[in-house]
Order: structure tokens, then C-alpha cells, then sequence
């Protein structure tokens, strides 16, 4: 098994000149460091029986880094739920995302329940299915410099795609999976991560406004966001909804909330290209 350090060097060199000849076809980037993820990764090494760059020791020796990328993403995509797009586009976001919720997870309940899947399976089938992968959708959108209403369209819809498909999962595992229902742990799950988040989200906003230098202000959100998703693990509630809502609450609470965001776009697109 070669180091990881080898490993994630020659990855990277690797991305690097798989999106060059992507971006040269005229397809995002993203394409190519998906494609060399794949290929130098456990999975299609495995199926073709030959050795590979990332096994699954490095990836669970990564697992930390993983949970920080996905938490900075997510942290992106709450900050992008501005209050003042939200009071003009609420209804129009609410009536596309509830078309687009509804009909995926009609569709992939059915489907599920049409090949003699268990009703549970095909309810989880469905709940799982109404997610939306912000990574990719987030570095597309980066690449092109993507601005205006379709893009704040498609973030907002991102982050209520997962926190419904989120608290979705957790109303049903307590009611179809637990041999007792229990009224309490479902709030507790659902509840937790918005009050965590929000206490995550305010001391951001408080602490970023006295921070006047823009590495501090990036150590500041790192901090922020391992903190929030290393107390959901000891709580036992869903991290990934705790960082959202600590992305809401800082940008929006803080008259520099925008400033946050573009600190954190200057550091992390390599680690979006990692993940």
C-alpha cells in the first residue's frame, strides 16, 4: 500500500490534468476529478482486480477530512438562504421544491413497490432519493461563475431538498425501525440540529465582525464548522443539519455575512476537488 501522502499527491496531479483536457471539451472540470476519483479508488480497483492509489484504509484513515469538506460545502449552501431572497422568492422556491419532492419520491416509491420491495424500503428508497449532491452542483456552478436567479434557485433548492429529505429520514426510522415509536427522540433528532446550529451560527456572526484578518476569519468558520459537526456525533443528531442551519444563522445574523462566504471560497476548492 503506497503512503497517503503519495497517494493524494498523485491524485491531485492527476485531477489537475484530467480537468485541463475537460475544460478543453468543453465540460466542467469536475467531470475529470470525478473520473480520476473513480478510477483511482477502491471500488473499480476492486471490481478489476488490481492494485489501487486510494484503498479503503485511506479513505477511512480520511474520514475526518471528509466530514470537514462536506461540512464547509453544506456551510456554503446555508449561507446561500439569504432572508431577503427568501421573503421575495419563498413561495416560488416552496412550489418548485415541493413539485420536485413530490414527484421523485412518487415516482421512486412506486417503482420500488412495482419490483415487490418491502413498504419500508421503498418509503426509505423515496425519502433517500429527494437529496440533492451539493459538491458537484457547488463547483459547476464556481467554475462558470455562475450568478443570478436560476443559480440562487438551485442553492436554495439544495439545501431544502437535504433538510427535508433529513428530517423525513428521521420521522420515519423512528416510526418504521424502532420497535417503540417514540414522540421525544423524533423531536430530539429533528429539533437538536436547528438549535445547535443556530448557537454555532451566532457566535460565528459575533466573533467574524472583531476578526479583521482574513485567515483568522478562516480559522474562525474551519473551527466553527468541526465544533458543530463534532458535537452532533456526541448528540447523537444528524451533522450535516446542524451545519446548515450554523450557515443560515452566521450569514444572516452578520452584516459581513457575504464577507464569510468569500473567505471561505478562497481556500476551498482543493479540498472540494479531494472530496
Amino acid at each position: 500500500m503506497p503512503p497517503i501522502l503519495l497517494s493524494i499527491g498523485m491524485v491531485y496531479l492527476l485531477a489537475l490534468g484530467a480537468g485541463r483536457i475537460s475544460a478543453s471539451l468543453g465540460i466542467p472540470r469536475v467531470t475529470g476529478y470525478l473520473i480520476i476519483g473513480l478510477a483511482a479508488g477502491p471500488s473499480v480497483g476492486d471490481f478489476l482486480g488490481i492494485p489501487t492509489m486510494i484503498t479503503v484504509e485511506h479513505l477511512l484513515t480520511l474520514d475526518p477530512v471528509h466530514d470537514i469538506i462536506i461540512g464547509l460545502i453544506v456551510f456554503t449552501i446555508g449561507g446561500s438562504f439569504g432572508l431577503e431572497a427568501i421573503r421575495k422568492n419563498g413561495p416560488k422556491l416552496l412550489c418548485i421544491s415541493a413539485v420536485e419532492i413530490g414527484m421523485t419520491a412518487i415516482l421512486v416509491g412506486l417503482a420500488t413497490i412495482l419490483v415487490r420491495a418491502p413498504p419500508l424500503s421503498a418509503a426509505f428508497l423515496a425519502v433517500i432519493s429527494i437529496t440533492t449532491a451539493p459538491a458537484a452542483t457547488q463547483m459547476v456552478i464556481r467554475e462558470y461563475q455562475s450568478e443570478g436567479p436560476l443559480t440562487d434557485t438551485i442553492l436554495a433548492l439544495i439545501g431544502i431538498n437535504n433538510m427535508v429529505s433529513i428530517i423525513a429520514f428521521i420521522l420515519l426510522r423512528n416510526t418504521g425501525l424502532l420497535s417503540e415509536a417514540s414522540f421525544f427522540s423524533a423531536t430530539y433528532q429533528v429539533l437538536m440540529p436547528f438549535a445547535l446550529g443556530a448557537f454555532i451560527g451566532l457566535g460565528i456572526a459575533f466573533m467574524e465582525q472583531r476578526l479583521i484578518r482574513q485567515v483568522d476569519r478562516q480559522m474562525l468558520v474551519l473551527a466553527s464548522v468541526a465544533i458543530a459537526s463534532g458535537l452532533a456525533v456526541l448528540l447523537d443528531i444528524f451533522p450535516i443539519l446542524a451545519v446548515f442551519i450554523s450557515g443560515v444563522v452566521a450569514v444572516n445574523a452578520s452584516p459581513n455575512g457575504k464577507r464569510t462566504l468569500e473567505d471561505i471560497t478562497a481556500i476551498d476548492y482543493p479540498l472540494y476537488v479531494l472530496f
